[in-house]
């Protein structure tokens, strides 16, 4: 009788300690492939005991190593908007992926930034080129420079109206006006004559204190 319990107490610890060791090894395989960066494609299975809270804790480390490696993905696609969050304050890798986007998006911004820096100067030169070159065929006849400087000058800061006042040869500086010389609106020549004296409307405010006015809102 003692012999047959011997018996049976040795099955039914080898089977038990087979139940053990199929789940830990398998865990441990598991382990090992991610250990060479490879992640399971099936969650492990779960149970009550503490081989299904190992397996449990795995299952969590899997999910969040493929959303770390999904976030690093969209990092390297240029793709920086994409929510992302770390485990824990000790999520080292989780928290080095949130820096290395906070550096990346910096150094974005910093390079359009230099792009539109670039442009505005770019635009500036040309500017310079253009109407240089404009004061050097058109000095001899005042009504034609002018025409030229306001059609040009309207089109290149993309503005809908412009006009060109010039201050009138008089010696008197109390009768001396403005004229105006050329105006150029809506993508055709405007020939309108005008005086202004200093101090009257915008034009003579603007020549009187000698200051550029800019209005941001403009009544009807």
């Amino acid at each position: 009788m003692s012999l047959i319990l011997v018996v049976v107490g040795l099955i039914s610890a080898s089977l038990t300690i087979t139940n053990i060791r199929r789940p830990v090894q398998y865990l441990k395989n598991i382990l090992l492939e991610m250990a060479l960066g490879k992640l399971p494609t099936n969650k492990l299975k779960s149970s009550s005991d503490e081989i299904g809270e190992m397996s449990d804790a795995v299952n969590q480390l899997i999910a969040s190593r493929k959303e770390t490696a999904d976030f690093a993905v969209q990092i390297g696609n240029g793709n920086l908007e994409t929510a992302f969050k770390p485990l824990s304050k000790e999520d080292e890798l989780g928290n080095s992926l949130i820096e290395m986007r906070h550096s990346l998006y910096k150094a974005r911004n910093e390079e359009e930034n230099r792009k539109i820096d670039d442009q505005k100067r770019s635009w500036a030169t040309q500017g310079i080129a253009k109407f240089a070159e404009i004061l050097r065929n058109d000095n001899d006849d005042i009504e034609k420079l002018s025409y030229h400087i306001i059609h040009n000058l309207v089109e290149y800061v993309g503005a809908s109206v412009g006009g060109m006042f010039i201050l009138s040869d008089e010696m008197d500086e109390e009768e001396s006006f403005l004229e105006l010389t050329a105006s150029y609106a809506y993508d055709r020549r405007k020939y309108v004559k005008r005086q202004v004296f200093a101090g009257e409307g915008l034009v003579g405010a603007c020549f009187q204190e000698q200051q550029t006015i800019y209005i941001t809102e403009v009544p009807n």
